[in-house]
């Protein structure tokens, strides 16, 4: 708060400097520091018009190459579209296809794969199956190492 009060007294102070000095001016020199004044203003805000003019400019120029790009990639896809449909709808020789049978079984293939189950019933049957099919496995390894382990003779009960 005190820096506020001390940058108003020194403001209020150049402004009372430069106030006395300009009354101790003779009327000539006030028209002319009036003049210079005007002057400058003029200049400041025809500065000012040219920048927002010369923006403006920028503006509009930035949104036709934007548009030019827009509408470019527009014609670069309706191009490729109709090409491709072209290409799987036109072309009626089995050995132009770029789809052959092989290549559409292996698309089929991997389109039958699950990847994602959408039912929990099912997601929990497949879970539960697949858990007692690693049970009875693993059961049945440690089944048959056991098996092993009690016919092979121990060396600590021999010694």
């Amino acid at each position: 708060m005190g820096k506020k009060i001390a940058g108003g007294l020194f403001i209020g102070l150049i402004g009372a400097g430069i106030y006395a000095a300009y009354q101790k001016l003779d009327q000539d020199q006030k028209n002319k520091l009036k003049d210079d004044i005007r002057d400058e203003a003029e200049k400041v805000k025809d500065r000012a018009v040219d920048y927002a003019f010369y923006a403006n400019d920028a503006v509009s120029d930035a949104r036709d190459v934007l548009k030019d790009q827009i509408d470019g990639a527009k014609d670069s896809a309706k191009k490729a579209s109709s090409a491709a449909t072209s290409k799987f709808n036109g072309s009626s020789n089995d050995s132009q296809d770029s789809f052959n049978d092989e290549e559409f079984k292996e698309h089929k293939a991997a389109e039958d794969d699950e990847d994602i189950i959408l039912d929990a019933d099912e997601a929990l049957h497949k879970a539960n199956s697949a858990s007692s099919t690693s049970q009875f496995s693993s059961s049945s390894d440690s089944a048959s190492d056991n098996q092993a382990d009690s016919s092979s003779p121990s060396s600590d009960s021999e010694n």
